[in-house]
């Protein structure tokens, strides 16, 4: 009898454990969501406003694609090449329209040399005609099918071109001379029009992009100078003179601590690199902060 006590008080002590850790669970599950939007950098600035800078190449980066689909054959650069603007980086398989290429050469060449002997015919007309050998209904004749032969040969001449252009387009040439900063290219790769395989940029003088909050549009366009530091284990200080402020109100891309799902938008300001003890790479982020024009009037 003693022993079935001693066993019911390990079981009710068992029970009243199990109990608590549901319930402590239960109580821990309620909790919302933390989201880690990473650490900002410390303000610098008493009255300061801060921002989220992507370095950016100094003509925006530039994202290629083929106009046309197929085999992706050959392969002209690597990240981090230099290319001068024209320079053909990639190219598809183009067996097929070069066999179109040359059937349409080989049909102009033939429309040249049909041209050419109708105007020698018509010529030869004309001067029977002077002579009264030729009637007028012949001569007529002969001066419409070297109009007509011209006509065939301007259209084989266009049909060509056409050919040539969309051989063109199996192509990606650099828009401008550049770096090439990413590619996503295999050979015998399949690779459909519109689907970016390079990624480029003018690196000889890098940009920082910086979004702000749209409530500090006011105090922005009086402030020049900003301080930038990067997201590192010992953070590296960037000097930042204002170049531009684009006159548009964008949907927020970076800002910290929003969801996308709220309609938060913000204004995009451009800043110059002034100094740096380390080399920045195009799609760093910084930390970007501004002194607050305290004289701005706010609403």
């Amino acid at each position: 009898m003693r022993r079935s006590k001693v066993n019911l008080k390990y079981i009710a002590i068992i029970a009243a454990l199990g109990f608590s850790g549901a319930l402590y669970l239960a109580i821990h599950s309620m909790k919302a969501p933390v989201s880690y939007t990473g650490e900002m950098n410390p303000q610098p600035y008493f009255h300061g406003i801060s921002g989220i800078g992507v370095v950016e190449p100094k003509e925006k980066v530039l994202h290629l694609a083929f106009q046309q689909k197929g085999v992706i054959e050959s392969i002209y650069v690597v990240p981090g090449q230099r290319v001068k603007k024209g320079q053909i980086l990639c190219a598809l398989n183009q067996e097929e329209i070069d066999a179109r290429i040359g059937a349409l050469q080989a049909v102009y060449e033939n429309a040249l040399i049909q041209e050419k002997k109708i105007k020698e015919k018509s010529l030869i007309a004309e001067k029977l005609y002077k002579k009264k050998v030729f009637s007028d209904h012949e001569t007529r004749l002969n001066v419409y099918n070297a109009r007509q032969a011209s006509a065939k040969r301007k259209e084989c001449e266009n049909l060509l071109y056409q050919a040539k252009l969309e051989k063109d387009r199996h192509l990606i040439k650099a828009p401008t001379d550049g770096t090439i900063l990413s590619s996503n290219l295999h050979q015998g790769q399949y690779s459909l029009p519109g689907k970016e395989v390079v990624i480029m940029g003018d690196l000889t003088k890098l940009t920082v992009c910086v979004e702000f909050d749209e409530m500090y549009a006011e105090c922005l366009p009086l402030t020049v100078t900003a301080l930038g530091k990067t997201r590192s284990i010992t953070p590296q200080k960037v000097s930042l003179r204002l170049h531009r402020i684009d006159p548009y109100i964008y949907p927020k891309r970076n800002l910290p601590g929003i969801h996308s799902g709220i309609d938060s938008r913000v204004l995009h300001v451009y800043y110059d690199i002034i100094s740096n003890s380390k080399p920045l790479f195009t799609g760093q982020e910084l930390d970007v902060f501004v002194e607050k024009d305290t004289n701005s009037k706010q609403k």
